[in-house]
């Protein structure tokens, strides 16, 4: 799969709250590594079509801090591809 974590006029790929899982799979393997890194393997789960981020976090037993923590991480992350 290509990562399409760069957009068009070098815009990088950020997530949160409500992004879809299924998006991230389709735009962004180096999101998909970071969010796994977390716990979040909900990559592989059938379900994950009718997931978004924050529902995939709660259902692992993440606190809303650690949520907005480890979004902040991958967004990061996913800048500083474009560095």
């Amino acid at each position: 799969m290509a990562d399409k974590s760069l957009g068009a006029k070098n815009e990088v790929y950020q997530i949160s709250l409500d992004t879809p899982i299924t998006e991230i799979i389709e735009k962004s393997t180096h999101a998909v590594e970071y969010l796994a890194e977390y716990g979040l393997h909900c990559f592989m789960c059938p379900l994950n079509v009718f997931d978004t981020v924050e529902m995939g976090a709660k259902i692992h037993g993440m606190s809303d801090e650690e949520i907005k923590d480890m979004i902040e991480d991958v967004n990061e992350r996913l800048r500083k591809l474009v560095s």
